[in-house]
């Protein structure tokens, strides 16, 4: 049977989806997985002023206690710095509110609890968060930003938890972005459509967990600017490519592979062969790109 929630955590609309035999079950994974997402924001959006990454923001320079979820975060997110080729930067939140980002674009946070780091200067480059145990700390000046890799990580965690439980059937789309494993209730493989700009091509989801992302540089809002920022200009990506949707076995990687493609514009396709995934779908002015 499906069992079906949704709600709105990390700023955007959730969807959990089970296909499970047993709803007692499956409401108690549903539990855990809204108490993971709720801890997860706890730790770590940039929009509570008691989050781990604000109390690290505003450290100085100095170490700060964290807890294993945030360890665990900060560990990928070096990772990811490296597998990215550095188009992955989480250190741009001062040019991202420069931009025009200082807020959340949802009601779901009060605006005073943003810290304003717009006067942070520090260059972003190749900086890292420095973990040792569980104490954290990043450069005087710095500022990090979870929001470039959090729905990918998220999407991930919350897949080992229902499949802890033994539930091999599902799909969770976190603002469009999905994970998915196994069959609907009519045993074929999950179909899911592609959230891009112009083209809404759909992805059948075969054997075993599949992740998929897209980036955009639609505006937000009615804004003048979106919020992909380039980490070598520190401003707006001008990237010509307008979205980019990814298909791999990984949320986090699936998150990461479809915002360095976009910002690699005119070098996506190196980038995208130095890497191993499934498949990239590249929606430029001209039409579209598939990358396989």
């Amino acid at each position: 049977m499906i069992i079906q929630q949704s709600g709105h955590a990390l700023g955007t609309k959730v969807v959990f989806t089970l296909n499970a035999a047993n709803e007692a079950s499956a409401r108690t994974v549903l539990s855990r997985l809204k108490t993971y997402l709720h801890l997860f924001e706890q730790r770590l959006s940039r929009f509570l002023p008691s989050s781990d990454v604000t109390t690290m923001n505003l450290s100085k320079g100095k170490y700060v206690p964290i807890d294993t979820l945030t360890r665990e975060f900060f560990v990928a997110s070096n990772d990811m710095q490296t597998w990215s080729e550095g188009f992955y930067d989480p250190f741009v939140l001062p040019d991202l509110q420069r931009a025009g980002y200082l807020h959340s674009l949802t009601n779901s946070y009060p605006k005073t609890a943003t810290p304003d780091v717009r006067n942070f200067n520090a260059s972003h480059t190749n900086h890292r968060v420095d973990v040792s145990n569980y104490l954290a700390k990043i450069a005087p000046g710095t500022a990090f930003d979870s929001g470039g890799l959090g729905k990918g990580y998220a999407l991930d965690a919350l897949a080992n938890i229902i499949e802890e439980r033994r539930i091999a059937d599902y799909w969770i789309s976190l603002g469009g972005d999905v994970i998915a494993a196994g069959h609907d209730e009519n045993g074929k493989p999950w179909k899911i459509a592609l959230d891009m700009i112009n083209a809404t091509p759909a992805v059948e989801i075969g054997e075993g967990r599949w992740a998929i992302a897209t980036s955009s540089v639609a505006r937000r809002r009615g804004k003048n600017w979106h919020h992909l920022i380039d980490p070598q200009t520190g401003k707006p990506s001008q990237s010509s490519t307008l979205s980019v949707s990814v298909v791999a076995q990984s949320g986090a990687e699936a998150d990461i592979a479809a915002k360095s493609l976009l910002l690699a514009d005119g070098e996506a396709r190196g980038w995208w062969e130095r890497h191993s995934l499934h498949r990239a779908y590249l929606q430029r002015s001209d039409g579209l790109e598939v990358l396989v």
